[in-house]
């Protein structure tokens, strides 16, 4: 059997495909991505971070400590006027949510870095399933 299946003619001409079930279709995409974010998530740091993972992480500090949800504004950020992001809160949301469950418990800091490293499975489990079904 093929990856993909193997392609046959059914009786009245037309092509019908035989497709794995969708059990071992998950099982292999799922190893590969677990696979993959294990190594990027072995150690301190993340290897796959980059700038906007960190702009992504200063805007959830902010949400955290005292701006609201529609304040978007980086001060910080210099510039001739105040940043203002282009990014909506719907994607800081997962981190967000991840991140306030557990500030109380683990301080602001490690909640973002707790939040930053169980989002990313999550998302490749989500998309994993997507993949097999768009597969199968």
């Amino acid at each position: 059997m093929a990856l993909f299946g193997h392609w046959s003619k059914a009786s009245h001409g037309e092509v019908q495909i035989d497709s794995w079930p969708f059990g071992p279709y998950l099982l292999l995409v799922v190893s590969v991505v677990a696979a993959y974010i294990s190594l990027d998530l072995s150690g301190d740091t993340l290897h796959n971070g980059d700038i906007d993972d960190q702009l992504r992480g200063l805007l959830l500090r902010l949400l955290m400590s005292s701006s609201g949800w529609y304040d978007l504004s980086l001060p910080m950020v210099r510039g001739p006027e105040i940043y203002i992001s282009p990014w909506s809160r719907l994607v800081d949301a997962p981190y967000a949510s991840i991140a306030f469950g557990r500030q109380y418990f683990l301080g602001q800091e490690q909640a973002i870095n707790i939040a930053f490293k169980i989002w990313p499975p999550i998302l490749g489990a989500i998309f994993s399933i997507l993949i097999v079904s768009v597969l199968k």
